[in-house]
């Protein structure tokens, strides 16, 4: 596995090669449980979020034994998360929902009161 961390986000990417001993549900549930710095045990179960049976066979080989590739995305224990699947080549995105889904107040600039804080 290697990760990748954008600075100007908190957006985490873990790359994986699928090579019988992992699963793409196990890459996932790596990919937060890192994210979170937990144990993967730690986690809700992934199966609460998203159908992984459906995640399996959508990235599954076709009959004819061809690779496929594709793209989906979904929110998992508080983060957005970006699953690409490229032959046996996964990066699974892990990014925090309020870096990407700013306040109305934060993504208008409109910081009345106390706040400092901004969002990029």
């Amino acid at each position: 596995m290697d990760t990748h961390t954008d600075s100007r986000r908190s957006v985490v990417q873990h790359e994986y090669e699928l090579d019988g001993s992992d699963t793409l549900c196990q890459a996932i549930t790596d990919a937060v449980s890192s994210a979170e710095r937990v144990d993967a045990t730690d986690l809700d179960p992934l199966y609460e979020t998203i159908d992984i049976g459906a995640l399996s066979r959508l990235f599954a080989p076709t009959a004819a034994g061809v690779a496929r590739t594709g793209r989906v995305e979904f929110q998992y224990h508080g983060y957005d998360i970006t699953v690409e699947v490229f032959f046996d080549h996964v990066t699974v995105a892990v990014d925090s929902i309020a870096a990407s889904h700013p306040s109305p107040a934060t993504a208008n600039g409109d910081f009345s009161g106390d706040e400092t804080d901004t969002v990029l």
